[in-house]
């Protein structure tokens, strides 16, 4: 018996080559027939980065720009316009006030910083303001106390039918009650209407009242119009001074502060033209907070503040001046009172 081989038989050999074979076929048949990974279907990109922008895109850039271009061009033509009306401005402002130099020394108007066009703008403002103050004293010295433009809208008013006092309409008493006395900052009551209205003190009493009114805080316009009308009892005579009375919106501290600031004393008297504690020896300050009063008699104006004075007699408002000028208060109460004779 011979010993085994050390090396595999032939048919050994044969049966593991067919075999490899064999299992190389299968696999690559199986791996053939395996179903293909399918790769989803991205939708394209309206505008892809790399893409040219399309005609929908490119025609709104192309507005974008006319509309900014545009703008611009309304921007540039009122920056001009802006700039021909300061001229213009200057111009006459030049002309008004007789500024005339010789050319060697005159300035183009585009050589004019903007610090010199504002002040000739201003002296042709100031001059304006000059030539109407004057025809409104003109108007005053015939002995008028409306101007034509005042007579001019108040019968405007009546044809329109403005719900608002008019000349000869009852003056009610009961909006007095409830004003404050600058020096006690309590309301008037019984004795101190009867002590201001002419009628509660006598029913036949001749007497009048002047009241101005202003329903604006602190107001300049009736700070300078109490400083003209007292002048030591000379800006309308101490007798009208004693039987005028001011009407505000300041509380009482605040008309004590600008009394005291103005005249020296807080507390008034006959020197200073401000009626004192319980005495009426010169204006009257009364403060109507609320603007009780001030509606009561239409004294806060149908589309802005303004200074008012009505004179009051015998029950009813004999005299009625609107929108008046603080500068020509005085001749406004003085000849309103000479037109109730």
């Amino acid at each position: 018996m011979s010993p085994p081989s050390r090396y595999p038989s032939t048919h050994r050999v044969r049966g593991l080559i067919l075999t490899l074979a064999l299992a190389t076929i299968t696999l690559s048949v199986v791996t053939g027939f395996q179903p293909r990974q399918l790769v989803p279907h991205s939708l394209p990109l309206r505008h892809p980065p790399s893409s040219p922008p399309s005609l929908l895109t490119l025609s709104a850039m192309k507005r974008n720009k006319f509309n900014k271009q545009k703008d611009l061009a309304a921007k540039m033509a009122e920056a001009k316009r802006q700039r021909e009306l300061a001229d213009a401005g200057a111009v006459a402002a030049a002309a008004a006030i007789g500024a005339k130099a010789p050319d060697s020394t005159t300035k183009k108007l585009s050589e004019l910083s903007d610090d010199e066009i504002k002040l000739q703008n201003d002296q042709q403002r100031f001059a304006d303001m000059l030539e109407n103050s004057m025809s409104r004293l003109g108007e005053f010295e015939g002995g008028n106390y409306l101007t034509v433009e005042q007579e001019e809208e108040n019968a405007d008013a009546v044809y329109r039918g403005v719900h608002r006092l008019y000349e000869g309409d009852p003056a009610h008493t009961h909006p007095f009650y409830d004003l404050l006395d600058i020096h006690t900052d309590q309301p008037l009551g019984e004795s101190g209407v009867s002590r201001i209205v002419p009628w509660k003190r006598s029913s036949s009493s001749n007497d009048y009242v002047v009241v101005i009114t202003d329903p604006r805080p602190k107001s300049l316009e009736l700070r300078n119009a109490i400083k003209k009308l007292c002048n030591q009892g000379g800006g309308i005579g101490k007798d009208v001074l004693q039987r005028s009375v001011v009407i505000n919106a300041d509380t009482p501290a605040e008309n004590r502060r600008f009394i005291k600031k103005t005249f020296g004393t807080a507390e008034g008297g006959g020197s200073t033209g401000i009626a004192s504690r319980g005495m009426r020896d010169g204006l009257t300050i009364l403060c109507d907070e609320n603007m009780e009063w001030m509606r009561e008699y239409t004294a806060l104006g149908e589309t802005r503040f303004s200074m008012n004075m009505f004179v009051l007699a015998d029950g009813r408002v004999q005299k009625i001046a609107r929108d008046v000028d603080a500068d020509v208060i005085c001749m406004v109460v003085r000849n309103a009172i000479r037109a109730l004779d």
